[in-house]
C-alpha cells in the first residue's frame, strides 16, 4: 500500500515537472512568434517624431518623452514631424513623414 502512494507521489511530480518545464515553455515561444519587438532599438523604428533643432543634416528630436540626436539626409525644420527608419548606437535616422516609405533604398540598418 505505501508503495503504491509512493509511486503515484513519483508520477504526479514526472508530469508537472515535464509540464512545467516542457509544456508551459513550448507554449509561450509559440505564443510569442510574430509579434512586434517591444524592447530595444528596434522597437523605436517606425515612430514619429517632433524636431526641435535642426541644422544641416542634424538635430535634436523628441520622442517618447525623451530627446535623442538624429540625422537625415533631407533638409528639415524644427517643429516637423518626422519618422523613425533607422537607430545606430544613440543616434536615430530619420526621414519626413512622406519619404519615410521609400526608406529601404538608404540602406539603413539597426544595429
Amino acid at each position: 500500500m505505501v508503495a503504491e502512494v509512493i509511486v503515484a507521489v513519483i508520477a504526479v511530480v514526472i508530469v508537472f515537472e515535464v509540464f512545467e518545464h516542457v509544456i508551459i515553455p513550448l507554449i509561450g515561444t509559440r505564443a510569442s512568434r510574430g509579434r512586434q519587438t517591444l524592447t530595444g532599438p528596434e522597437a523605436m523604428v517606425g515612430k514619429v517624431v517632433e524636431i526641435r533643432r535642426w541644422s544641416g543634416c542634424e538635430g535634436i528630436v523628441f520622442v517618447d518623452g525623451e530627446f535623442w540626436q538624429a540625422t537625415s539626409c533631407t533638409p528639415l525644420s524644427a517643429g516637423a514631424e518626422a519618422t523613425i527608419v533607422a537607430v545606430s548606437n544613440l543616434t536615430l535616422h530619420i526621414e519626413p513623414l512622406a519619404r519615410s516609405i521609400a526608406s529601404d533604398e538608404q540602406g539603413w540598418q539597426v544595429r
